[in-house]
């Protein structure tokens, strides 16, 4: 056995545990949102990350298009951009359809499952995305849908 050592097993089960750590922490580095942008202007921010991991919080409430022309959560005190999860598409008519084929635009009022972070504006992981669409909290999109 390789890992054979004074801790015995111990030791290859620390060192599988950092080796699985260090593979999240890689993953979650390559989730830098990129965004696509319709033929009217309207931008929407779309993750570049395939993940299975659902976070519980509720967007509940109206979208609509930011000063820089990107999707937004519009309720609230300040707005939030929106990162929608990879696949989803804006159409010619600014209608956004996301990858279990829901789809909504500006105006509408949608629930979507996901979470809220706080951006970093040090981070290289939103510098793909146009000045002015970041914003201080960031809702990440699940794709689930809440009716």
């Amino acid at each position: 056995m390789a890992f054979v050592s004074k801790c015995g097993r111990r030791h290859g089960v620390l060192v599988l545990a950092a080796a699985l750590a260090a593979m999240a922490l890689s993953a979650c580095s390559t989730a830098a949102p990129t965004f696509q942008e319709s033929p009217n202007g309207r931008i929407i921010a779309v993750s570049t990350f395939d993940s299975d991991f659902r976070e519980e919080a509720l967007f509940q409430g109206t979208v609509g298009w930011g000063d820089a022309g990107c999707m937004m959560n519009i309720e609230g005190p300040e707005p939030e951009l929106i990162v929608f999860p990879k696949g989803t598409t804006i159409n010619d008519n600014d209608e956004v359809q996301l990858p279990n084929g829901f789809r909504f635009r500006a105006g509408d009022e949608v629930g979507l499952g996901g979470g809220v972070h706080s951006a970093d504006p040090a981070s290289e992981t939103l510098s793909a995305l146009p000045e002015g669409c970041v914003t201080d909290d960031i809702f990440y999109a699940s794709g689930e849908v809440a009716e």
